[in-house]
């Protein structure tokens, strides 16, 4: 299960390829992708959950659902993990001559493990725990709504927050309040379920009555015709 969200090396060793030669290859599906298949040949929990947050990270980039400040982060905190400069020498080696498929799939893979910065894949690690976690609580569906409105690493640990409090419920008030609703989570309350959906009925009651003003007051309330002047 784990290949098929995240595709195949031959997969990875076409992109990459293409990355190589100046294509339009999103960077960043290209190296959670790498990550996430590096992972998947371990049995691990981070590993594990490295390959459920590179799947939900891939997804929220073909849905085009997350933030310019949050796919610069992420940007960022990849290519710390994953250095460009280092990582495009090592490929270039590797797809540099012909071969077969199979061999190319080692070399592409080889290459991507030399890349790696332990340091730097640790940093980007502590958020794909986060992600992981968010999509552990609801569902990969839930879990790019929960993102979607994230900006930095802060933000990502309120959508968590949200998830542990309301599970597939946070999901509602982020659709009804967007980004405000990540900051419910840091007011210093501790949140439970029960409290989440009280905070969910009195944001819906809130908006109703809301509604009910306006409708009242259209209908209530009328501007004065204008007197025209008289021609005399």
């Amino acid at each position: 299960w784990k290949f098929v969200l995240l595709g195949t090396f031959a997969d990875l060793a076409n992109n990459s390829e293409r990355w190589l030669k100046g294509d339009r290859i999103d960077p960043i599906t290209l190296k959670i992708t790498a990550i996430g298949l590096i992972g998947a040949e371990s049995s691990d929990g981070v590993s594990d959950g490295n390959v459920r947050a590179a799947s939900i990270v891939k997804s929220a980039r073909r849905a085009r659902r997350m933030t310019p400040e949050f796919t610069e982060y992420l940007k960022a905190r990849l290519n710390e993990a994953l250095p460009n400069e280092v990582l495009r020498a090592a490929l270039e080696e590797a797809l540099g001559e012909l071969a077969t498929t199979s061999v190319r799939e080692d070399r592409v893979h080889a290459a991507y493990l030399a890349s790696i910065n332990d340091e730097g894949l640790q940093q980007l690690e502590r958020d794909l725990i986060q992600i992981d976690r968010i999509g552990m609580l609801t569902s990969t569906p839930a879990a790019i709504t929960l993102i979607e409105h994230v900006k930095d690493s802060s933000d990502l640990r309120r959508a968590r927050l949200l998830a542990e409090a309301g599970g597939d419920r946070a999901v509602a008030l982020v659709k009804q309040d967007g980004a405000g609703a990540l900051r419910i989570a840091d007011t210093g309350i501790k949140w439970t379920q029960q409290l989440m959906l009280q905070v969910m009925g009195l944001t819906a009651s809130g908006l109703a009555l809301l509604y009910v003003m306006i409708a009242t007051f259209r209908r209530n309330v009328r501007l004065p015709k204008k007197v025209e002047p008289s021609g005399i």
